[in-house]
């Protein structure tokens, strides 16, 4: 039986993706690690409260530039050099112009909201002039269909700031980590470049027509809504950690944080699929769509009690083994509830991809919103009850409602297409 294309594409795709997420994860986690080690609890706690809150900007700041700009990229190869460089040049003027707001308001934040730490604010707001470019990239190369190079250039990137962290924590402690991921950032941008412009030699880089201007506005305001609150879902308890708990909470949620993101790293279906989806939703092909989504939900469903095994009987020691010993008992639970929150966000992410390319955006409007409130209403509650464990109860109810409402909207809106005798 020959397998269709979307379907190698799918499988290669998920494939790279999932190999080197797995490498970035590992990265990811020896720089955590070596912070955890080198730096105080509180110090290591300041650090991530002040980073939560830097992410929030960013993704505010990518305006749905960088998944609009994988649809834009996807519809129209011909134009692809003129759509990346229009798209970072977009994010570039948005970018320096908050970074600049952020720099001078970096003494009233670092002291309000974390006690202190002017300094270590103050390299994360020019972090955000040159991190906000780097998702352009993103888009072109999801957009091409590109997941190993994308996959490359993520894992130099994140080898580079290891290096940085490791030799600047060591000589300047917080301030050192936040200077390390300003040089990472600020390195890696120009080879983004260059490979664009090897790949697209020849072609104009020519005007944004009426038309793509059309196209990417409709995506941007409801795409960009959607990315900021998924990403306020995901850094909201942190930063109510620091505020109600102090860095210490904060400290311990991020120990849990990053051994997730490892461990469930190979969750990358949803920006794999974005394409695939947009040009199955393209030619009405519902019917495979759905069992895509049939496949997905069914995977992570079994992967929901294995989950709860391997924590239960092994967290302790994988906190000993990638942290340290006194994060064990503390972080333990925290990491079991987020890992069942994580993965019930995958399956919602992947299911947000499929209603993007069907273009229910105004419907994703409503259940992002109604997400991130459910999430500060509970970080709220739990919280102030439960200290860390209740962070991690909220992000799992959170998540969880995520991905029914999700799915629900999505086999009501298929579910039509098919009475009507459509694939």
């Amino acid at each position: 039986m020959k397998v269709p294309d979307h379907l190698k594409i799918f499988i290669s795709g998920s494939f790279f993706s999932i190999l080197g997420n797995l490498i970035l994860g590992g990265v990811n986690y020896l720089t955590r690690r070596t912070m955890a080690v080198r730096l105080s609890e509180v110090e290591y706690g300041y650090f991530y409260g002040a980073f939560a809150l830097v992410s929030i900007v960013l993704v505010f700041l990518d305006l749905g530039i960088t998944d609009a700009g994988t649809v834009l990229i996807s519809e129209n190869p011909t134009k692809r050099k003129t759509i990346f460089f229009t798209m970072w040049k977009w994010k570039g003027a948005a970018g320096f112009f908050c970074s600049l707001v952020l720099l001078a308001l970096s003494g009233v934040i670092s002291h309000r909201f974390f006690g202190g730490g002017t300094l270590m604010m103050a390299l994360l707001a020019l972090y955000v002039a040159f991190q906000t470019l780097n998702g352009t990239f993103i888009s072109y190369t999801f957009g091409r269909k590109q997941y190993k190079v994308k996959s490359l250039f993520q894992i130099i990137k994140a080898l580079l700031l290891l290096i940085l962290v490791w030799w600047l924590t060591d000589r300047y402690a917080g301030n050192g980590a936040a200077f390390g991921y300003l040089l990472a950032t600020i390195v890696i941008e120009p080879f983004h470049i260059w490979w664009v412009l090897k790949n697209e030699q020849g072609a104009p880089a020519a005007v944004f027509d009426r038309e793509l201007k059309r196209r990417v506005l409709t995506l941007m305001g409801a795409v960009a809504t959607i990315t900021f609150m998924q990403t306020l879902l995901f850094n909201m308890a942190s930063v109510m950690l620091t505020v109600l708990k102090g860095p210490r909470s904060t400290a311990i949620y991020n120990i849990a944080t990053p051994i997730t993101q490892f461990l469930l790293s190979f969750l990358v279906f949803a920006n794999v699929f974005l394409p695939l989806a947009v040009e199955m939703a393209g030619k009405r092909e519902f019917g495979k769509l759905r069992k895509y989504t049939v496949g997905v939900t069914a995977a992570c469903i079994l992967m929901l009690p294995v989950i709860v095994f391997l924590i239960n009987f092994r967290g302790e020691w994988l906190i000993t083994v990638l942290f340290k010993s006194s994060y064990a008992k503390v972080a333990v639970k925290p990491l079991l509830l987020l890992m069942l929150g994580f993965l019930l966000y995958s399956l919602g992410a992947f299911v947000t991809q499929i209603l993007i390319a069907m273009r229910k955006i105004k419907v994703l409007l409503w259940i992002s919103s109604l997400t991130v409130l459910i999430n500060l209403v509970l970080c709220f509650l739990f919280i102030r009850k439960l200290d860390v464990d209740g962070a991690a109860l909220a992000t799992l109810f959170s998540y969880a409602s995520f991905a029914l409402m999700t799915l629900a909207v999505f086999w009501f809106n298929t579910g039509k297409v098919r009475e009507k005798g459509i694939r």
